[in-house]
């Protein structure tokens, strides 16, 4: 070997290290393999520890899959169909994992036959670029796939062929079939029915003159006749400062439009609802502050819209339902409820108490976060007022029905089943509440004989019988008193007189009945001695007759107190036969006996003598009276006028709407005006104007009625130097006004 030579091996061999390929020679006659050292050392060996290197080595290393495609390309090269072998096998390195190596290798000698006898080879790692060819495959897939799910797909248009590519998602979007080859010429069919063609020609021509890319959405229509959004993207592509393609994405945008339509008609929807919505509306941050608000909301509150957005609604509750709300809050922040209602107090700018119904919600994002609360709010301070007055009529009902120790008041369902069992029931007829109320009826009261009466006087041709007896006739009366014999639990009897009450529910219809009595027995033993001195002062009774109608008069305006405590109506008719004499001398004496009262005074003490005859006929009375307001006037007078016209309102009220009296008191000038208005049945001016004070003039058709009352009072309050008017309208209610001399007026005349 020359030196020549020598320096060209040991080149070569310098080469080979320095490019850390891997060397192997295979004599294919005698399966004779030769390894070089970085041959092993890239699968991570060291060249003994593979020794003796022969065939079978090689095809234990290999990948399985791998051996085939080696085998046939050696073969091919072999066989003298490729110039030289070459390919891609994966060799298990020491550690276990795989290692591709670029395998090539070329025949470098033959034998005297010409067969294939030593071929020579190289192994490149090329592991490296084997994993980035893989991991960009998996983009590329990763790719196509988001393409498919988000509906983008790709298109080109060939300036030089006039061509069209769309890819598979195009064609899905333009709904045409798999198959489908586009041409330039039909895409006016897509565009121009839409109307989009001169926007899409001119978005290309100014791509190709002003190398613009473009990006546009319209609606196309698709080969099924759709009309269909989509967002197309063109991005222009120059060789030789010539524009020879325009390539780019078109996606289905349908759902995202129409979604985004849907969505801004919702959100007009929830503004128009928020901003316009009778009832307050709000919106609510986390910590309490008010994010947005309505009018109505600022109309409530009396806050203009930025003076509430610097507050909070902790700022504006009442202190004791702060905690509530806030509790409540906190369970629908731990998603413990979903929403909550609850009655609470603000106060308005003007500190004024404000009741509301509150109805609180909450809004979260898609990962159930919490974002702000949604708040409605309805005035209800007008009920709340109702329902607290309503208390406070209730706890006055329940008072005096605790106080009627004498006075029996019973209430009872339609069927008779027993309600409401009083004390003073209780007193009269020896039974406890516990034994009657829910279980029986007032039938157990009665004496089989006197039902037995009262159903031969009905004398109706429909059955009634039972309980229907005892009610009868109270419907379309509105109530009805009788003399009847109550029997006690220890089976002894007594007289009672009975007031039946038709009790009604707002509509007006029944839905029970109040039995009103008290013990007359005394009462019954003295009506026989006053039949007795009746008869024998008959001739006198004619000489008396106007004196005697006006005693009876203000008597039955007694008797319709007679539910109250017998001390207390006892009292009363000793007050009012007392006061006869000076009701005799109306026109003969009024300034010697002139004192000053005091009006709330009287009309209070007028509303307690008549309660039992109020709480009968479920009359409610609202007032509006100064404490202060005094009159000049015989007492006597002053009581005699109120009980009459309070009585007369609860006599003559409407049998189709509850009653209530409305009772005023003002000062005017010199005197004071005192208003008596009730909604009950009313009088016919147009007819009745001039009779209305005359004597006996009477205009309801009343049995008890004879014209006096009204008669009386006129004149009791022009003797004390007064006037009385009146409004009237049938079925619609009175209001009498009455002028008296002011207390302070006749002072200041003195002084």
């Amino acid at each position: 070997m020359t030196n020549d030579l020598q320096e060209r091996i040991n080149r070569l061999e310098n080469i080979i290290r320095a490019s850390e390929l891997g060397t192997w020679e295979w004599n294919i006659q005698t399966n004779e393999v030769v390894y070089n050292e970085h041959w092993a050392a890239i699968l991570g060996y060291r060249l003994e520890e593979l020794m003796p290197v022969v065939k079978d080595r090689w095809q234990k290393l290999i990948y399985p899959d791998d051996l085939i495609s080696s085998a046939t390309a050696l073969d091919d090269h072999l066989n003298g169909k490729t110039s030289s072998y070459q390919t891609e096998v994966r060799l298990r390195h020491k550690s276990g994992h795989w290692v591709w190596v670029l395998d090539k290798g070329k025949i470098v000698s033959r034998d005297d036959e010409g067969k294939p006898e030593w071929i020579m080879g190289s192994h490149q790692d090329i592991s490296g670029r084997k994993t980035s060819e893989l991991l960009l495959e998996q983009h590329k897939e990763l790719l196509q796939i988001t393409k498919q799910a988000a509906l983008i797909g790709s298109w080109e248009l060939d300036l030089r062929l006039t061509k069209i590519t769309w890819s598979a998602v195009t064609i899905s979007i333009h709904e045409t079939p798999a198959h489908y080859d586009p041409e330039f010429r039909d895409l006016k069919r897509f565009y121009s029915s839409a109307g989009n063609a001169l926007q899409i020609v001119h978005a290309i021509n100014k791509a190709k003159k002003d190398s613009k890319s473009f990006d546009m959405e319209f609606q196309i229509l698709t080969q099924e006749r759709n009309l269909k959004w989509v967002r197309l993207i063109g991005v222009p592509f120059y060789e030789n400062n010539k524009c020879i393609r325009i390539s780019g994405l078109i996606q289905d945008i349908d759902q995202k439009n129409k979604m985004f339509a849907e969505l801004a008609l919702q959100e007009e929807q929830f503004r128009q609802t928020f901003e316009h919505a009778a009832n307050g509306m709000a919106l609510l941050s986390l910590s309490g502050n008010w994010l947005r608000v309505n009018k109505s909301l600022c109309e409530l509150l009396g806050y203009s819209q930025q003076e509430l957005l610097q507050l909070t609604f902790q700022d504006i509750t009442y202190k004791d339902d702060l905690e509530e709300d806030l509790g409540l809050v906190k369970e629908l922040l731990d998603g413990r409820i979903k929403n909550y209602n609850m009655e609470k107090r603000y106060f308005d700018k003007s500190g004024s108490i404000v009741w509301v119904l509150l109805s609180v919600s909450m809004v979260r994002n898609d990962q159930g976060e919490p974002l702000y609360f949604i708040s409605q709010i309805n005035n209800i301070t007008q009920r709340k007022l109702l329902e607290l007055r309503l208390q406070k009529t209730n706890d006055r009902l329940k008072a005096i029905l605790d106080a009627s120790t004498q006075v029996g008041i019973v209430e009872t369902e339609l069927d008779g089943t027993i309600k409401i069992f009083n004390i003073g029931a209780q007193n009269l007829l020896c039974y406890s509440e516990a034994e009657l109320v829910g279980r029986s009826t007032t039938e157990i009261f009665y004496p089989k004989e006197q039902i037995l009466e009262r159903a031969v006087s009905i004398n109706s041709n429909v059955d009634v019988k039972g309980f229907e007896l005892l009610v009868s006739g109270v419907d379309s009366l509105n109530f009805d008193t009788r003399e009847w014999t109550y029997i006690r639990k220890d089976k002894s009897q007594f007289s009672v007189s009975v007031t039946v009450t038709a009790v009604r529910d707002y509509l007006g219809r029944p839905n029970g009945y109040l039995f009103v009595f008290f013990d007359i027995s005394r009462l019954k033993e003295a009506e026989m001695n006053v039949k007795a001195l009746l008869e024998m002062a008959q001739h006198q009774n004619r000489r008396l007759l106007d004196f005697a109608n006006i005693v009876s008069h203000n008597l039955r305006s007694n008797a319709g107190n007679i539910t109250m405590l017998l001390e207390q109506s006892a009292h009363n008719l000793l007050s009012t036969i007392g006061n006869l004499k000076d009701i005799v001398s109306v026109n003969f004496s009024t300034e010697k006996n002139a004192a000053c009262l005091n009006i709330l005074k009287f009309i209070e003490q007028c509303l307690g003598n008549l309660s039992a005859f109020i709480l009968e006929s479920n009359t409610l009375v609202t007032l509006d009276v100064s404490r202060d307001l005094q009159i000049t006037g015989t007492a006597a007078y002053l009581e005699s006028i109120l009980i009459n016209l309070l009585s007369n309102a609860i006599k003559y009220r409407s049998a189709i709407r509850p009653l209530h009296i409305f009772v005023s008191a003002r000062r005017a000038g010199s005197f004071v005006e005192i208003c008596i208005r009730d909604n009950g049945r009313g009088i016919d001016l147009k007819t009745y104007r001039d009779k209305v004070f005359g004597l006996y003039n009477t205009f309801h058709g009343n049995k008890d009625a004879q014209g006096i009352g009204l008669f009386i009072t006129k004149s009791q309050i022009e003797s004390m130097g007064g006037t009385i008017d009146l409004v009237s309208e049938h079925d619609v209610g009175t209001t009498f006004t009455i002028s008296l001399l002011s207390a302070d007026q006749v002072l200041n005349s003195v002084l």
